[in-house]
């Protein structure tokens, strides 16, 4: 569960660092000033349970940093959930940059990402959601059989 943690915060951290350089350079909405970021959490649901990690490290990642604005929604851990709330946010607020958790969201909503051009940070494990080398895909957590394989390697 620590590791979780400290994993979540160091991906809100990099995501945090990220868009703060963005917008000092200009690449951001002209009408509001405010980048946002739409996060698809399992808040509940079936995958619940670490909603607190990824709330704090959200938190932290943006507490200084005055033109992000990470809008959460709950997904339930449940893809077709999180594709209601990824289509809630890139259709209806105009959000094209996303955060999603769990491997079973991110690959569901993986070809959205894709076919319409918006820009996804994933926690999860799974390797073929950066296997193709998508520009705009980034996943900050081993995959799954690069632990299994360093376990093997450590019994």
């Amino acid at each position: 569960m620590r590791s979780i943690m400290k994993n979540s915060i160091k991906l809100f951290l990099i995501v945090g660092i990220f868009f703060s350089l963005l917008s000092s350079v200009g690449c951001h909405k002209k009408e509001d000033n405010v980048i946002k970021i739409g996060a698809i959490l399992p808040l509940t649901g079936a995958l619940a349970g670490f909603e607190e990690e990824y709330l704090r490290g959200i938190e932290l990642a943006t507490r200084d940093i005055k033109n992000v604005e990470v809008i959460i929604e709950d997904g339930k851990g449940n893809p077709k959930e999180s594709i209601l709330a990824f289509n809630k946010f890139y259709n209806i607020q105009g959000i094209k940059i996303f955060l999603v958790v769990e491997c079973p969201v991110v690959l569901a909503i993986k070809p959205l990402i894709v076919h319409k051009e918006a820009l996804l940070f994933a926690d999860a494990s799974r390797p073929e959601i950066t296997e193709e080398n998508h520009w705009n895909i980034f996943r900050h957590s081993d995959c799954a059989y690069q632990k299994a394989n360093f376990l093997y390697s450590v019994s």
